[in-house]
């Protein structure tokens, strides 16, 4: 009779210190996966953007990360970041997504216009604007000074971490203007939060003067869905709405770009896609 022995092998349990290692390593994991996502434009989704552009969420993702990696859900966090992985991998990789941020541009021949309206980018508590309300008034003044309109429209911004203030950009342009010897008005619409805001508001001068034409300038990949929020907004009132972008600062749209450009510009793309069926979907397109 041979006997037969089973050689029976316990599982190991991890010790505390490998325990801590794992927790660390979904933290991290968890960190960098959302910072990847967040990059990409989650601050349009209804519902996130305000919660996306928290410092909190950053540390809520690592302590999700860190519960998942020690549970029988880990196979979660590996696939969430390995999506954010693939996006980041094929982002950087192709000059293709120079191509998706050339398709958003909107340019309309100039015609003389009523207004020239600008709109907003981000605005500091002292009144000074972010580099992409620059950009775009820049390109404003320029269609003043060659006469293009005689009257420059500017927004007042409601913004969420100030309940009952709203942020005027007014002030700092007239100061511009009165240094680069532009005499025409400047008039606010506001406050407004957001593109479907400023285009209602739009819509309002519009009928209060009489207005015909409107120049509205943005930076060049928000065109396509500037111009259809601000058509929307205007239809029926005879009103002809003319896209003038200015300047891409931040990011070169005419070449192949590298890591840098091509990251910068997949993540302005998939927002602007994303603002798009959000605008869709609400009626406002």
């Amino acid at each position: 009779m041979k006997r037969v022995t089973a050689n029976i092998t316990a599982q190991k349990l991890p010790t505390k210190n490998e325990q801590l290692g794992q927790i660390m390593a979904g933290f991290i994991v968890g960190v960098l996966a959302w910072g990847t996502l967040n990059n990409f434009g989650l601050q349009v989704l209804p519902g996130i953007g305000g919660w996306a552009d928290s410092p909190l969420s950053f540390w809520f993702a690592g302590l999700i990360g860190a519960g998942l990696i020690t549970s029988r859900a880990r196979g979660l966090l590996w696939l969430g970041s390995g999506i954010a992985c693939l996006m980041l991998l094929g982002a950087i990789s192709t000059p293709l997504v120079m191509a998706g941020a050339r398709s958003l541009v909107r340019r309309d021949p100039l015609q003389h216009a009523n207004a020239v309206y600008v709109l907003g980018g981000g605005i500091h508590e002292d009144g000074t604007p972010d580099d992409f309300f620059q950009e775009r008034v820049t390109h404003a003044y320029e269609l003043l000074g060659q006469g293009y309109a005689p009257v420059l429209v500017v927004p007042r911004l409601r913004v969420e971490r100030m309940e009952t203030a709203a942020l005027p950009y007014a002030p700092f342009v007239r100061q511009q203007m009165h240094h680069l010897k532009l005499p025409q008005p400047v008039e606010e619409i506001g406050p407004v939060a957001n593109t479907g805001e400023e285009a209602a508001g739009i819509a309002r001068l519009a009928r209060q003067h009489g207005w015909q034409r409107v120049i509205v300038v943005s930076s060049p990949t928000h065109m396509r869905r500037v111009a259809g929020v601000f058509r929307k907004a205007v239809k029926g009132q005879g009103v002809t709405i003319l896209c003038s972008p200015c300047i891409e600062g931040h990011f070169d749209l005419n070449a192949p770009g590298g890591v840098v450009d091509r990251s910068e510009a997949f993540r302005t793309w998939i927002h602007e896609v994303i603002g798009y069926r959000v605008y869709k979907l609400r009626g406002r397109i």
